[in-house]
């Protein structure tokens, strides 16, 4: 299944790293896309998307902007696709307007019903189910009804069909809910300074604040569950600041469903996969906004591609920090062959420019 995040607080070092731990903790079972949106304390929203999975998806940069910028709200997701193509476009979080406002929305989980779903509110059927899904909410609140009846209107349409746990960032708040088939925890770490946090799981974020925040004591970091169909609401202008409140307990249609054994998740404190040396700063933030589809479905063709998205500059960037990364890292750190391979492909695919490019001009 998919997995998603989200923050609400003032934004930090300990903040950023800990939402880029996040994205890598479970994103080698979820390799379809990763993306990441933050509403600065301007109210300016900046996010970024790919069809890659988590690891790329920070090797190349695409999370840097998040250490240049302040913020206050977060919301971040890795795909396991279930409907739609593996893609940029496809990917969350999802963005719809509400009085020429952005919102931003994700989900884990299948919606069950997308084509009745768009029927019932008459919008557009998306090639995402969960895209569907927001933009009915959208439709809703741009015809006059507030984001909690919304809210309420289209879960109970695809309730007794659906899986899902979502969270939704509007102007100046973030809603989040879920049913019994997806799970998702709170967090809080304002007792660090670093405000509240939502994450599909207790496994999931211990695994992130390992790797992310070793030198902070994980035990003050309180967390529950959220209830299978309460709303919740967290915001900065709550009191005390940044608190999470139950807002409604929303109606639904029962369904026969088989329970899931859910699993006792224990903390976790090793790097299995070596991403603790990617929490410092370094490389270069691609644009924002870029809307080109990534097409490769397995794990060597995505990298691959990465590298040849980058542009002449950026390759000579990248070539350039990894052969200081590698000089100064421990051969028997985890990650030291894996970064090798990368920087190997980096080379490669200079020399392949250069080739082409000799080509060309004997041409000419």
């Amino acid at each position: 299944m998919c997995r998603i995040m989200g923050f609400c607080g003032t934004s930090n070092t300990n903040v950023t790293a800990l939402l880029r731990g996040l994205l890598l903790a479970e994103e080698k079972d979820n390799p379809h896309g990763t993306g990441i949106v933050i509403k600065k304390t301007n109210g300016k929203n900046l996010f970024q998307k790919k069809g890659i999975r988590g690891k790329t998806f920070l090797l190349q940069g695409y999370t840097d902007f998040l250490w240049r910028e302040r913020y206050q709200y977060a919301l971040g997701h890795v795909r396991l696709k279930t409907a739609g193509k593996q893609s940029d476009r496809n990917s969350h979080p999802f963005g719809v307007k509400v009085h020429g406002k952005w919102h931003f929305g994700i989900h884990n989980g299948i919606i069950g019903c997308t084509e009745e779903l768009a029927m019932e509110f008459g919008i557009k059927q998306a090639n995402v189910d969960s895209e569907t899904f927001w933009r009915c909410m959208a439709k809703l609140q741009n015809e006059g009804e507030s984001v909690v009846d919304a809210i309420e209107r289209v879960t109970h349409f695809i309730s007794d069909k659906g899986d899902f746990a979502f969270a939704y960032m509007t102007e100046n708040e973030i809603f989040f809910w879920r049913n019994e088939q997806r799970p998702l925890c709170v967090f809080d770490a304002r007792k660090h300074g670093m405000g509240r946090f939502i994450a599909s799981t207790e496994k999931m974020f211990t695994k992130a604040w390992h790797w992310a925040c070793p030198d902070l004591d994980i035990r003050k970091v309180s967390y529950f569950e959220a209830k299978p169909y309460r709303l919740y609401r967290m915001a900065a202008n709550t009191s005390p600041k940044y608190e999470v409140e139950a807002c409604k307990e929303l109606k639904y249609k029962t369904k026969e469903v088989r329970k899931e054994t859910m699993r006792s998740y224990q903390p976790v404190f090793h790097d299995p996969y070596g991403y603790g040396s990617l929490f410092r700063h370094y490389g270069r933030q691609s644009g924002l906004f870029e809307d080109e589809e990534d097409k490769a479905e397995d794990e060597t063709k995505i990298e691959l591609y990465g590298v040849r998205e980058l542009s002449d500059v950026e390759l000579e960037t990248a070539i350039f920090n990894k052969e200081i990364e590698l000089d100064n890292m421990d051969r028997e750190d985890p990650v030291f062959d894996e970064w090798y391979g990368y920087l190997r492909a980096l080379y490669k695919e200079r020399a392949r420019r250069i080739e082409d490019a000799g080509v060309q001009k004997s041409k000419r």
